[in-house]
């Protein structure tokens, strides 16, 4: 009951905490993965389900071998918040390539509504924001505000951006 009271003020305090000493990764941020998850949306929900189940794909192989490591000593990617955004992509477009492939016949071209599409394509790029977190130092993530740190960088968060498409893929069957 009391953390219901609170929601004001703590909604208050992550928005001020965005807009405070350095706003401009934190804006940054929350600009491309809105403009991200319109421009994906417009793919429409049989694309966004196949870029889901190869997003949850690449971060497994990411998170639990040691595959980035050798794109950044082997293949010459740089170590930076950008190499990093890179491998990413890259891991989620070749196994994209290999779902829309392998299920090409029960990722249909439904379209579904605009809307339902871009909840999709922000709960998939809020899951890949997330994972990209772990994968920066720790001197990055402080440069963000405690409001998008606890969205993206703590345990609760993760666990939320993990959960949160698979609630969106059922909740939004059109």
């Amino acid at each position: 009951m009391d953390t219901i009271a609170q929601l004001p003020t703590i909604l208050w305090n992550g928005i001020t905490s965005v807009l405070g000493d350095n706003p401009s990764w934190d804006v940054l941020l929350y600009i491309v993965v809105i403009g991200f998850a319109v421009i994906a949306g417009v793919w429409g929900r049989a694309k966004l389900i196949g870029v889901l189940l190869a997003s949850y794909i690449a971060v497994a192989l990411l998170s639990l071998t040691g595959i980035s490591d050798w794109f950044h000593n082997s293949m010459g990617v740089p170590a930076t918040v950008w190499g990093y955004v890179g491998v990413l992509i890259g891991v989620v477009a070749v196994f994209f390539a290999i779902v829309t492939y392998g299920l090409g016949d029960i990722l249909d071209d439904e379209t579904g509504s605009l809307t339902t599409s871009v909840v999709l394509a922000l709960s998939v790029i809020g899951l890949l924001t997330a994972f990209l977190f772990t994968q920066l130092d720790i001197e990055t993530v402080n440069g963000f505000s405690s409001f998008t740190q606890a969205v993206f960088a703590t345990g609760a968060g993760r666990a939320v951006w993990i959960i949160i498409p698979i609630i969106i893929v059922g909740a939004t069957r059109d």
